[in-house]
Protein backbone atom coordinates (compact mmCIF):
# COMPACT_ATOMS: atom_id res chain seq x y z
CA UNK A 1 0.00 0.00 0.00
CA UNK A 2 1.51 3.17 -1.12
CA UNK A 3 1.61 6.13 1.26
CA UNK A 4 1.15 4.18 4.50
CA UNK A 5 3.98 3.69 6.93
CA UNK A 6 4.32 0.38 8.72
CA UNK A 7 6.56 1.91 11.38
CA UNK A 8 5.04 2.46 14.80
CA UNK A 9 5.23 6.00 16.04
CA UNK A 10 6.05 6.86 19.62
CA UNK A 11 3.47 8.69 21.63
CA UNK A 12 4.50 12.11 22.80
CA UNK A 13 5.19 12.21 26.50
CA UNK A 14 2.58 14.08 28.45
CA UNK A 15 3.89 16.58 30.97
CA UNK A 16 3.84 15.49 34.58
CA UNK A 17 0.75 16.55 36.47
CA UNK A 18 1.47 19.38 38.81
CA UNK A 19 -0.28 19.80 42.10
CA UNK A 20 -3.13 22.21 41.60
CA UNK A 21 -4.42 24.59 44.22
CA UNK A 22 -6.86 22.94 46.62
CA UNK A 23 -10.51 23.52 45.92
CA UNK A 24 -13.39 24.33 48.22
CA UNK A 25 -16.68 22.72 47.20
CA UNK A 26 -19.72 24.94 47.42
CA UNK A 27 -23.36 23.88 47.34
CA UNK A 28 -25.74 26.11 45.38
CA UNK A 29 -28.93 26.81 47.32
CA UNK A 30 -31.76 29.24 46.55
CA UNK A 31 -32.70 32.09 48.87
CA UNK A 32 -34.10 32.08 51.54
CA UNK A 33 -32.93 28.50 52.25
CA UNK A 34 -29.23 29.29 51.88
CA UNK A 35 -29.55 31.90 54.62
CA UNK A 36 -31.36 29.46 56.88
CA UNK A 37 -28.59 26.90 56.41
CA UNK A 38 -25.78 29.29 57.35
CA UNK A 39 -27.79 30.62 60.31
CA UNK A 40 -28.10 27.04 61.58
CA UNK A 41 -31.90 26.85 61.48
CA UNK A 42 -32.01 24.51 58.46
CA UNK A 43 -29.99 21.35 59.06
CA UNK A 44 -31.42 19.18 56.28
CA UNK A 45 -31.28 19.78 52.53
CA UNK A 46 -33.59 17.63 50.38
CA UNK A 47 -32.23 16.62 46.98
CA UNK A 48 -33.17 14.14 44.25
CA UNK A 49 -29.68 12.63 44.22
CA UNK A 50 -27.40 11.19 46.87
CA UNK A 51 -23.93 12.57 47.55
CA UNK A 52 -20.73 10.97 48.79
CA UNK A 53 -19.19 14.33 49.61
CA UNK A 54 -18.50 14.85 53.30
CA UNK A 55 -16.85 17.59 55.29
CA UNK A 56 -16.75 21.38 55.15
CA UNK A 57 -18.60 22.92 52.20
CA UNK A 58 -19.39 26.47 51.18
CA UNK A 59 -22.97 27.66 50.78
CA UNK A 60 -23.63 29.71 47.67
CA UNK A 61 -26.81 31.75 47.44
CA UNK A 62 -27.92 31.03 43.87
CA UNK A 63 -27.96 33.99 41.53
CA UNK A 64 -25.85 36.28 43.72
CA UNK A 65 -22.32 35.21 42.79
CA UNK A 66 -21.35 35.02 46.46
CA UNK A 67 -20.48 32.41 49.06
CA UNK A 68 -22.48 33.44 52.13
CA UNK A 69 -21.17 30.89 54.62
CA UNK A 70 -20.21 27.30 55.21
CA UNK A 71 -21.44 24.13 56.89
CA UNK A 72 -20.36 20.56 57.49
CA UNK A 73 -22.06 17.97 55.30
CA UNK A 74 -21.83 14.85 57.46
CA UNK A 75 -24.40 12.37 56.13
CA UNK A 76 -26.83 11.54 53.34
CA UNK A 77 -29.85 9.30 53.81
CA UNK A 78 -32.46 7.99 51.41
CA UNK A 79 -36.05 8.95 52.22
CA UNK A 80 -37.76 7.30 49.25
CA UNK A 81 -37.05 6.77 45.58
CA UNK A 82 -35.55 9.97 44.16
CA UNK A 83 -35.50 11.75 47.52
CA UNK A 84 -32.45 12.10 49.75
CA UNK A 85 -31.68 14.15 52.84
CA UNK A 86 -28.26 15.79 53.07
CA UNK A 87 -27.51 16.38 56.77
CA UNK A 88 -25.71 19.60 57.72
CA UNK A 89 -24.23 20.92 60.98
CA UNK A 90 -21.71 23.43 62.36
CA UNK A 91 -22.92 26.16 60.01
CA UNK A 92 -21.58 29.69 60.07
CA UNK A 93 -22.44 32.82 58.13
CA UNK A 94 -19.58 34.93 56.80
CA UNK A 95 -19.52 38.53 58.00
CA UNK A 96 -19.00 39.61 54.41
CA UNK A 97 -20.16 37.40 51.48
CA UNK A 98 -17.24 36.28 49.31
CA UNK A 99 -17.53 36.74 45.54
CA UNK A 100 -16.67 33.92 43.16
CA UNK A 101 -16.95 33.26 39.44
CA UNK A 102 -19.82 30.91 38.69
CA UNK A 103 -18.90 28.40 35.98
CA UNK A 104 -21.35 27.97 33.12
CA UNK A 105 -23.65 25.01 33.68
CA UNK A 106 -22.95 24.50 37.40
CA UNK A 107 -26.23 23.70 39.14
CA UNK A 108 -25.57 21.78 42.36
CA UNK A 109 -21.84 22.09 43.11
CA UNK A 110 -19.25 24.76 42.37
CA UNK A 111 -15.52 24.28 42.90
CA UNK A 112 -13.88 27.47 44.15
CA UNK A 113 -10.11 27.80 44.65
CA UNK A 114 -9.38 27.62 48.40
CA UNK A 115 -7.50 30.93 48.18
CA UNK A 116 -10.64 32.69 46.94
CA UNK A 117 -12.45 31.52 50.05
CA UNK A 118 -9.78 32.73 52.49
CA UNK A 119 -10.89 35.12 55.24
CA UNK A 120 -10.64 38.64 53.85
Amino acid sequence: MKGFSTMKTKKAKTPAKTASAPFFRCLCVRAPYAGRIVDGTKTEEYRSTATRIRGRIGIVESGTGTIIGEAELYDCTKVREWEYVWHLRNAKRYRKPRPYTHPFGAVIWVKVPEAANAEA
